[in-house]
């Protein structure tokens, strides 16, 4: 190992010590914001300068306290969190944790004045004073370590150093404010009474966040010397990635008291505030997510070039990630939670989480040693792969091109939707007969085309290597192709329904056709054994029943739906003025889905096996995000043309709805401290462009809403798609090669289904508004790039991998070309400029510092924005 790996373990011990323990002081940081916030909000200004400095001598008190407790007991605890493996380390590890012990009265202070700035708005100085320092420090580290040859200890002197002069300047940027940040004053039992009712509730939150991640430490230094070197590097650029969130939760501290408490309070701007906050560290947290974990899995070398170690952070990629993401947006809602002293809550609920975390860890330690290796469990199928490839080709027939055809589905949705809000009942049933009509044709189409040139399209898709493949597939196939009509008459029953916002017809067809399609599975395929045709026509004919029933519903509504109408031609240039854009769209998602099967399949048998079971997860999970795409098509309509549009009712209506739903996330924020916004500033925005076109604030809400609940959808279908084929892989297939190419694309597997969701919402939105132009152009030109992208992939051998970052790139490139472009269009150009310059700083000086002030700047101007905004 070299010296960089040494330097990793030595300071592993020592940041317990010097880091983490002084999280557990960070009441005093949240006390001051949250005492001064409420009081300026007050407009008292005598009464901030008293909190000021009482709350500066407790910072003092306690930093004399932490370097005393530093002096003689840091060995003793150094000692026992190194273990018996590592006692080598404890000399250096000691030198560090006792020359940045001489600094705790100075980071104690500091962490008060700070505090105090911000809480008065003010970022500035705390600015300079860590740009400052973080010169300092680097400067110190580069003459200490590198040209002095002084190692750990010139590290921890360069620091110390840093940290002190960081004080002082915290405290003269307090003093320009007006205040004495010099005046310490000793505080009565009333003043510690208050301080202690802020202060002991998130000590006890500060605690259990620092006990728990003291304990992962204790447990991978045990654990040796690669364990503990992997798990640094990964906890260190963890620590640094998340320091970026910690603004959030202070600019919650900073303004909520104001909103909650002051003079001028107002529930609805805290709520406002909250919503900006959420969705700012939901996008937060996914640019660090990606950028975070792409830095030790694609460079590992700037961390160590030991191949052990770099194998022992490669396996904890994923959850890292995870929790890289959640972290912004859990630092808001504490932070507002902390603002609106709910301790008791807050303190309760992290106590909790500690226990059950410690808990978790407690047991796989003693397990650990007795799980039998994940490998050995697996055996080899003795169906080989036909069974698990075979229908992958077929697919592009009886489902893909299927998709093609959406535009009948869409169509009837905007236009029955529509026709409905202008009250028009003999419209929407000619409408209903017409897309029949329309349906059934193309229905009877298909069945030709399946029939005559279904086996040259297979043979074609599966290429030389899968020749084998064809009469399997071809029957498959062949069957499938019977149901064509009754396919694409029930969707526009099914979309007709939708539009009439009656979901439950078509919700009892699909459940009859699903159990009808299992139970023909289980007695077809296992106990007659016919196989993969036994599915096939198990799945007809669940597809022809579930049509029936869709008609029938549509029956029970008051329309005739065996009432098919030859349309007109004007019928049908309307028609084709929906289906066209539409038809563009679908068939570039069919076209590059294909050819993404295309590229899979001509890579073999294994690759196109492990493909096959994940593209079909991928799709059995992205279904679960077009219900919010049909809302979009069933809503937006009546807001955007229906006569009641105007209406007070209409709108009370819809702001009871919007926020039993916002209650619904944020209750899911509470319960699974989960969410992730996507491209959340762009979709905000977006959703402002649509409300200034139709000049409909109930469709902005609608929006918002349905961009909230698509992002909570997207995380949680992301998290449980991508936890099945990981853990349990043998669920699909027992063949270890399989296994292995399935493993390979988990990452974009994972990302591409977190954005479908809200993708699909913001594509609902724009069929809605019949933005049809930009939408196809828009699709079109996302295929070419995305073509050309797997087309360079494949040439350069690339692999399965190579495929699926293609699809990745397919599904986030669709929503930020759709915002982004209408942002350009719609918006004042001022918003991006802001947000450039916003950005600009992240690249400068020592990340880990500058970033917990210079943030808040960001979220202060991004908040700006958002009320500009709104």
């Amino acid at each position: 190992m070299n010296m960089l790996d040494y330097a990793f373990e030595w300071a592993g011990p020592a940041t317990v010590l010097c880091d983490y323990i002084s999280y557990m002081f960070m009441f005093l940081s949240i006390a001051t914001s949250n005492l001064v916030a409420t009081s300026l909000a007050r407009q008292d200004k005598n009464e901030v300068q008293h909190q000021i400095s009482i709350l500066l001598f407790l910072a003092l008190a306690c930093g004399f306290f932490m370097l005393l407790f530093t002096k003689f007991f840091g060995p003793w605890m150094l000692t026992a969190f190194t273990g018996p493996k590592n006692l080598d380390i404890v000399p250096a590890a000691n030198t560090y944790v006792q020359i940045r012990g001489l600094a705790w009265p100075a980071v104690l202070v500091g962490w008060v004045a700070q505090s105090a700035s911000l809480g008065m708005k003010d970022p500035w100085g705390p600015l300079k004073a860590l740009a400052v320092a973080s010169a300092i420090n680097g400067i110190g580290d580069v003459v200490l370590c590198s040209l002095l040859g002084y190692g750990i200890a010139g590290a921890a002197w360069a620091t110390m150093v840093s940290q002190v002069v960081a004080g002082y300047m915290m405290i003269e940027a307090l003093n320009k404010k007006g205040y004495n940040g010099y005046a310490f004053s000793v505080p009565s039992s009333n003043e510690l009474l208050t301080i202690f009712g802020l202060a002991a509730p998130v000590f006890l939150t500060m605690t259990a966040k620092v006990a728990f991640y003291t304990l992962i430490i204790y447990f991978a230094t045990s654990m040796g010397t690669h364990t503990v070197a992997a798990h640094q590097v990964m906890l260190q650029t963890y620590s640094m990635s998340t320091v970026w969130g910690e603004p959030l939760s202070q600019t919650a501290q900073s303004f909520m008291p104001e909103l909650l408490y002051g003079a001028n309070r107002s529930l609805e701007k805290a709520r406002m505030l909250l919503k900006s906050l959420v969705m700012i560290g939901a996008t937060l947290g996914l640019a660090l997510g990606i950028i975070g974990t792409s830095v030790p899995w694609l460079f590992p070398y700037i961390f160590t070039p030991d191949q052990k170690v770099i194998q022992e952070m490669h396996k904890v990629l994923i959850p890292y990630f995870l929790a890289l993401v959640v972290t912004p947006s859990t630092h808001s809602l504490e932070g507002t939670l902390l603002a609106g002293r709910d301790l008791k809550f807050i303190s309760l609920s992290m106590s909790g989480c500690f226990a059950f975390g410690a808990l978790v860890l407690m047991e796989y330690r003693e397990i650990r040693e007795k799980l039998v290796p994940f490998g050995e469990w697996f055996t080899v199928s003795p169906c080989g792969y036909t069974l698990g490839s075979g229908p992958c080709p077929g697919t592009v027939l009886c489902d893909y091109m299927s998709y093609t055809f959406m535009f009948l589905s869409i169509a009837t949705s905007n236009m029955v939707a529509t026709s409905l809000a202008t009250k028009d009942k003999n419209e929407v049933q000619h409408q209903i007969s017409i897309l029949l009509f329309v349906g059934l044709t193309a229905g009877l189409l298909m069945l030709l085309f399946t029939s005559l040139f279904g086996s040259q399209a297979l043979t074609a898709f599966i290429g030389p290597k899968n020749v084998h493949l064809l009469p399997a597939a071809n029957s498959y196939v062949q069957i499938r192709g019977l149901a064509w009509p009754a396919v694409l008459v029930g969707w526009v029953a099914q979309s007709a329904s939708l539009g009439m916002k009656d979901p439950w017809g078509p919700l009892k067809a699909l459940v009859v056709a699903s159990a009808i399609n299992i139970t023909g599975d289980i007695v077809l395929c296992c106990v007659l054994g016919y196989g993969i045709a036994g599915a096939a026509w198990a799945t007809m004919a669940s597809q022809v029943v579930s049509a029936f029933m869709m008609i029938n519903s549509l029956n029970k509504r008051g329309y005739n739906p065996y009432a098919i109408s030859i349309p007109s031609p004007d019928d049908l240039l309307t028609i084709f003025g929906l289906a066209a854009p539409v038809f563009v769209t679908m068939m570039s998602k069919v076209a590059f889905f294909a050819l993404v099967i295309y590229f899979a399949t001509s890579m073999g048998t294994l690759p196109v096996a492990a493909h096959q079971v994940m593209i079909q997860t991928f799709h059995m999970i992205g279904m679960w995000g077009e219900p919010l795409s049909q809302t979009s098509l069933s809503f937006m309509p009546e807001l955007m043309y229906g006569i009641n549009r105007n209406m007070a009712k209409v709108g009370n209506s819809f702001g009871i709805w919007y926020e039993s739903m916002v209650f619904y996330s944020y209750f899911s924020f509470f319960l699974y401290r989960i969410c992730i916004f996507v491209v959340f500033f762009e979709f905000c925005v977006y959703g402002k462009s649509v409300s200034d076109i139709y000049g409909f604030q109930q469709a902005q809400m609608l929006l918002k809403s349905l961009v909230i609940i698509g992002a909570i959808l997207g995380l949680i279908l992301g998290a449980i798609g991508t936890s099945v084929p990981w853990l349990f892989p043998n669920f699909y297939t027992s063949d270890l090669n399989v296994i292995r190419e399935m493993h390979k694309v988990l990452v974009p597997f994972f990302l591409a289904v977190a954005v479908t969701p809200c993708t699909v919402t913001l594509e609902g939105t724009l069929l809605a508004g019949r933005d049809l132009k930009f939408i196809s152009m828009s699709m079109s030109g996302c295929f070419s790039l995305a073509a050309f992208v797997l087309l360079i992939v494949s040439s350069r051998g690339y692999g399965l991998p190579g495929c699926w970052y293609a699809i990745l790139g397919f599904q986030w490139v669709r929503p930020s070309i759709s915002s982004t472009v209408q942002l350009a269009c719609r918006t004042k150009k001022i918003l991006l400029i802001n947000l450039i310059e916003n950005l600009f700083p992240f690249f400068r000086l020592d990340f880990s510092s500058l970033s917990n002030v210079f943030f808040r700047l960001m979220a202060y101007s991004s908040l700006k924005v958002w009320t500009l905004i709104n």
